[in-house]
Parts: C-alpha cells; structure tokens; sequence
C-alpha cells in the first residue's frame, strides 16, 4: 500500500533488502579505504560529516582504525549508500574522508 527503497544490499548472500520510506534512515556508518589531509582525528573525537556534495554538514563520532572509520552519527541521515563518498569536517577545514562500506 505503500513505495518500498532499497535500505541495504547483502552481497554475499545476493539479496536486497527492503522496506518503507521510514527504514531508510541510519545513524551509524563504516567507511573503508579513508585517506587523511593531515592526520586522523583522535579516537572518539566529535566533527561533522557531509554524505552527499549538497547535504548539509551533520554532527558526527569517529573511531578511527587504520583506514576504517566507525562512525556514529547525531541524527539519522537518510541516504547512507555503500560505495558513496563521506567526507569529515571541523568546521570548514577538510579533515579526509572514505567510501561508505555495506
């Protein structure tokens, strides 16, 4: 009765998940191959993060694991894709950023 999204993709088992409009926010993500302009953040250190070039800014914890990134978002953002970008910020400076992981 109502539109179904893809919410998540299981690779391994060849299967789509999907569900309502509702499901598709999430507020944790993993990155993979992340690459730095300087440094990493401290572990557990509070930025910001952009999923989406004209997304607005959103708050953010990272965890920092070699070139893993555990991240755990202030708010649910809807369209957290694998394969997509993510870039972390303090304030306008560009920290780094990875490939959003399944």
């Amino acid at each position: 009765s109502e539109p179904i999204y893809v919410v998540a993709m299981d690779q391994h088992a060849n299967r789509l998940v999907v569900g309502t409009q509702a499901d598709l926010g999430r507020s944790k993500l993993t990155t993979e191959d992340a690459t730095w302009t300087l440094s990493p953040p401290e572990h557990g250190e509070h930025v910001s993060c952009k999923i989406r070039y004209r997304a607005r800014p959103v708050g953010c914890t990272v965890y920092p694991s070699g070139s893993r990134v555990e991240v755990v978002l202030d708010e649910a953002v809807r369209d957290i894709t694998p394969g997509q970008g993510v870039v972390f910020y303090d304030g306008i400076r560009c920290l780094g950023g990875g490939t959003i992981a399944p």
